[in-house]
């Protein structure tokens, strides 16, 4: 089918020039599962809990719960009693047909009334206010009153950001919310706008006394300026005004050169604030007249580059402080506390004090045990398992700790009121609410969602094979239940499995392995280097074991089995052929929280390299912060090299010499100059350096540099990913700078900045094996995302090419280029051996995690990602708002295919509907590169193919180019006997596939069900199997000249065929709906 332009994904370019044209898409393969309902947060006043989420079925799970869906993806409400947990009502909301909203903040005001601020897609009418959302980060607040009923809704155009906080305050005449950095007044008995301001200023929180309003934050980029307050750059605030955000005095917060930032402020029943934040460094608080010490510091000194957490309380007028207290430091820091979606906090008055609710993400940075604002000590138990933990902290009016639970919660999802507290476990589409007693920590009634429908993909590969250019390796996670190429999995909600296949040039799988079940852990790089594919086109990958046991089958059904019993993060490394047989398998054992990437060489030996800690690999004990360990073809242990220095990012490189070289992010905890192997490599004052090590046969370092060596500020870069070319290394990665000032290339070579209030951008790099820099080219964007967190691959050519995610403008090479500006695009970049743009290409929009690419040549493509679009490509997408995972490719194919396929399986046979309505039609996928016909050769079956340039023209003969959806339509069926058409589908330079059609006589209820009825694998040497719904009675197998040579019974669905001569035989399914006839090759 042609390639049609694709509307939905928009992709204007502004001076585009590129010396020449992309190549075309000629092929994709698409996996789809469905959502079901999903939780989205909990929330609690003083009376009620309330539960909100997704439902795109008439799935909710829980509590004997339906829903009537309307949308792609309806919101739903339920609220319930606090002290009991008895339901008051449930509402299901939505925006329209095919609408999506999702809920990211909910508050609730004193009456009872719930706001939802959230991000839709889609038509909302309230009380005759419609708003329209097509934005992938539109968003909406919606006032709903204590009887479920839809009060008012608010349109926010792009006003969902998932980095910064949300909040809602309201005094029943006016609602007050601060999102993306902006402060809007709103009218709270109509929702009418009646102010909105934005701010040079990471804005956290607001609060109401009054007609006081109060706004808090840190001052991040720069002076940040409010009416006549002026915050200087780096110090946190709160600044005080009316109501019409007239700023008049400010309480600020600063030490010496990093930042702090006040997270969250409110107001007690005496009406004192009561503030909360986070600090890396000791700070004062400056009210308008004094400078205010802590009253409280367990730290003897601020330890270099740990958050902290504080607590205080002062008067309305922001002069009088009462206590200003410290907690010490509990994780690293990365640079990002103002970043809700990592560290955030809430504080809530009680009676006879106030909570503190923490939220902190990243928890494999914890310091623990570590010593509370109030005291007490908090020990977080840090484990791979850990992504994250929210602790509520109970406080007397002093700050101090008195009594009370004090619950650690590993997990996200906790609220509180004055006495109580839920936490709400969740993994994907089940979760388990538990509302307990902040008194004595008991649990007093609890909400359960036990089992779900949908599943999803992640962490996919895909690879082509050496030996096959135009077939693929591919594995992805697969979640919960899905249909993985035809493969069935029927996971739990939340069990993950690692399924692989090699898939044939038309998508058909050939084989399947599996590892199950797999915790999917995050891996070292970016560039998903955690799987690899050797010379031979043998496949090596990681996978971590998921509880005490997970088992590998391969595609013969070897299986081995592995005990996790020594720690919880215990790794295996697999290699298997491309047959999907075993080869051999090693166990990485008490890894700790390591994380590992594997290559290979050119003699096809394999690397494990391993960062954050060490661990065991046939009983070899391999220590150091990071290693490299050398395993041959065989797996057999060559050696093992432990390095005193962590990394971020460790990515191995081999030259044509097969010499090990490493570029790595290293993590220069001791702050001093490193030194490796006796090699010395001077810092930077600010210890942010971007290393590259050459190593001797052993692992040794024999040589190393520091782009950024002896570098006084903070502007470095970082790898993403670096291949050899056969003379020099290709670089990837990102500058970065979080000042206005230009970024500092490699070998500190200035790079002027184009765009402003961006903090980091991709570049590219030619690097000599002696660490010369021959040249680099930034990706200038005004958007900073981490869509260039993929990988990088070369032809055959020396060309470069990457498919990433951009978002509204580009610079390269001084030509700015526009993309889309809300929701950006997936684009296939490739750049030339000196530097230069060869071409852009739109491919997707969206979700920028999880693209990468593979190069099978010049300009022969693979691209694998996820999309949310209905359409790619002029391919329909089978989009239930899950997962949808994709491999496109570009350019023409080198063999010629064509295959009819349905489910993922080749069609041969198939039994179509019989209505007296006469809407009998069957559509399945010709997956082909060539010039192809479909002849019907009987009258009552016609054939057709989608066009999206003109409508179905229904016919006995049909021809096209290329992919296409072939619909078969039959008139109806009053014969009183079942019928057959033969449809045969054939092609330039391929053979010719021939599909029988058998039509049943009427039922009695005046319909029959179609079934799709394959024989599989054909032709076949041995076991011929029948795939379909119907039950077989008996099979029976004839020669062309009509002699009957071999019966069975078809319980079992497959028949053996080994004592058969070669050739073409004719096989008769006896089913409950007549009979089938088709034909095999016994070869």
């Amino acid at each position: 089918m042609k390639k049609a332009l694709l509307l939905l994904l928009f992709f204007t370019l502004c001076n585009f020039t590129f010396s020449q044209t992309a190549p075309p898409n000629t092929r994709l393969f698409q996996l789809n599962t469905i959502k079901g309902s999903v939780l989205s947060l909990v929330e609690m006043s003083e009376n009620y809990v309330y539960h909100v989420g997704t439902t795109n079925s008439s799935e909710v799970g829980f509590d004997g719960l339906a829903a009537t869906t309307v949308g792609l993806d309806d919101l739903y409400i339920l609220k319930s009693n606090a002290a009991n947990g008895t339901n008051v009502w449930f509402k299901n909301f939505n925006a329209g047909t095919n609408g999506t909203m999702n809920a990211r903040y909910v508050h609730v005001d004193s009456s009872e009334n719930v706001y939802v601020f959230g991000q839709f897609k889609g038509t909302i009418t309230v009380n005759g206010r419609t708003i329209n959302g097509v934005n992938a980060n539109d968003a909406f607040l919606m006032k709903i009153d204590p009887n479920e009923n839809a009060v008012w809704v608010q349109f926010f155009e792009n006003g969902y950001n998932s980095i910064r906080k949300i909040k809602t305050v309201t005094d029943g005449t006016d609602t007050f919310i601060i999102y993306d950095n902006k402060l809007r007044r709103l009218n709270d008995v109509n929702g009418d706008v009646l102010l909105e301001n934005s701010y040079g200023a990471e804005i956290q929180s607001v609060a109401l006394k009054g007609s006081d309003l109060y706004l808090s934050g840190v001052a991040f980029y720069g002076d940040a300026f409010f009416g006549s307050q002026v915050i200087a750059a780096k110090s946190g605030f709160i600044v005080k005004g009316d109501k019409d955000a007239s700023f008049t005095s400010a309480l600020k917060t600063a030490g010496s050169n990093q930042p702090s930032v006040i997270s969250d402020i409110t107001f007690d029943s005496t009406g004192k604030l009561l503030l909360t934040g986070f600090n890396t460094q000791a700070i004062n608080i400056f009210t308008p007249t004094q400078a205010v010490p802590y009253t409280y510091n367990p730290n003897s000194q601020f330890e270099t580059n740990l958050v902290c957490y504080f607590t205080a309380k002062v008067n309305a007028n922001l002069e009088d402080v009462e206590f200003f207290r410290t907690s010490s430091g509990f994780k690293t820091s990365s640079g990002y506390i103002f970043r809700a979606d990592i560290l955030s906090s809430k504080v809530n008055p009680t009676l006879t004090g106030f909570n503190v609710l923490l939220f902190v993400r990243g928890s494999f940075q914890n310091h623990s045990p570590f010593t509370n604002a109030n005291s007490s000590t908090t020990t977080v138990q840090m484990t791979p398992f850990v992504d994250s933990y929210s602790l509520l902290l109970q406080s007397n009016n002093n700050g101090n700790y008195v009594s009370g639970s004090q619950p650690i919660f590993y997990g996200s999802n906790m609220s509180a009121n004055q006495s109580k507290h839920s936490q709400s476990t969740q993994n994907i589409r089940i979760f388990k609410t538990d509302i307990k007693s902040s008194i004595t920590g008991n649990v007093e009634w609890s909400k359960e969602k036990t089992s779900a429908l949908g599943g999803t993909y992640s962490r996919q590969f895909s690879k082509h094979l050496k030996s096959a250019p135009n077939e693929l390796l591919f594995t992805a996670l697969v979640e919960g239940k899905g249909n993985f190429f035809g493969r069935q999995v029927s996971n739990f909600p939340s069990t993950k499995s690692r399924y692989i296949t090699r898939l044939g040039v038309d998508g058909l799988p050939k084989w399947f392995a599996n590892f199950n079940a797999d915790l999917g852990k995050t891996e070292l790089n970016v560039s998903g280097d955690y799987i690899h594919v050797d010379k031979d086109d043998n496949l090596l990958f990681i996978s971590t074991i998921s509880g005490l046991q997970s088992t590998f089958t391969d595609a013969v059904g070897t299986q081995v089995i592995f005990n996790g019993v020594m720690s919880s993060n215990e790794k295996v490394l697999i290699k298997i052929n491309k047959d999907g047989i075993l080869l051999w398998s090693k166990q990485l054992k008490m890894p700790g929280s390591s994380r590992f990437t594997v290559i290979t060489d050119a003699n096809a030996d394999a690397y494990l390299l391993c960062t954050l800690g060490g661990y065991y690999i046939d009983d070899q004990q391999i220590n150091g912060y990071s290693s490299v360990v050398k395993l041959d073809k065989n797996g057999i242990f060559k050696y093992g090299k432990s390095y005193n220095i962590s990394t971020y990012s460790f990515i191995p490189v081999f030259d044509t010499n097969n010499t090990l070289y490493l570029f790595c992010e290293p993590i220069n905890s001791l702050q001093s100059d490193y030194v490796l192997d006796g090699i010395t490599i001077p810092t930077s004052t600010e210890f942010a350096d971007h290393l590259m090590l050459k190593c001797d046969s052993e692992g040794n370092i024999i040589w190393g540099k520091n782009f950024y060596a002896n570098s006084t500020n903070y502007n470095y870069s970082w790898p993403n990913d670096v291949v050899f070319d056969g003379e020099n290394f290709v670089m990837m990665g990102n500058y970065s700078n979080y000042e206005d000032s230009d970024f500092v290339g490699l070998d500190l070579v200035p790079v002027p900045r184009v765009y402003q209030n961006v903090a980091y951008i991709p570049f590219f790099a030619k690097i000599t094996p002696t660490g010369n820099v021959l040249w680099q080219k930034p990706l200038h964007s005004n958007n900073a995302n981490t869509g260039a967190y993929t990988n990088i691959e070369l032809d055959e050519n020396k060309n470069s090419y990457m498919y990433y995610y951009a978002k509204d403008k580009v610079s390269f090479n001084g030509i700015e280029y526009s993309f889309d500006a809300v929701s950006g695009n997936k684009v296939l970049t490739k750049i030339d051996n000196s530097g230069n743009l060869k071409y852009f290409k739109s491919v997707d929009g969206a979700t920028y995690g999880s693209n990468f690419i593979d190069v099978i040549g010049n300009d022969k493509i693979n691209v694998t990602g996820f999309t949310t679009a209905n359409n790619l490509l002029n391919y329909p997408v089978n989009n239930s708002r899950a997962s949808n995972l994709y491999i496109a490719t570009f350019g023409n194919l080198d063999s010629y295919y064509l295959t009819p396929i349905k489910d993922y399986l080749s069609l041969n046979a198939i039994e179509i509907e019989n209505n007296p309505a006469n809407a009998n039609t069957f559509s399945f996928d010709l997956i082909n590169n060539v010039d192809w016909t479909a002849n019907s050769d009987q009258h009552w079956l016609n054939l057709s193919f989608l066009s999206l340039t003109e409508k179905n023209n229904f016919k006995n003969l049909i021809s096209g180019n290329g992919d296409a959806k072939i619909i078969m339509s039959a008139t109806t069926n009053t014969s009183g006997a079942s019928r057959s058409a033969t449809v045969v589908v054939s092609g330039t330079g391929v053979d010719s596939k021939s599909i029988i059609v058998t039509q049943s006589f009427i039922l009695a209820t005046g319909e029959t069900k179609t079934f799709v009825t394959t024989l599989y694998p054909n032709p076949t040497a041995d076991l011929l199997n029948i795939e379909t719904k119907q039950n077989i009675s008996k099979i029976e197998i004839y020669d062309l000249s009509g002699r009957l040579v071999k019966t069975g019974a078809g319980k079992d669905k497959q028949i053996s065929v080994s004592n058969l001569n070669k050739g073409m035989y004719l096989i008769k399914l006896h089913t409950e709906n007549g009979i089938i006839n088709s034909k095999f090759i016994k070869n």
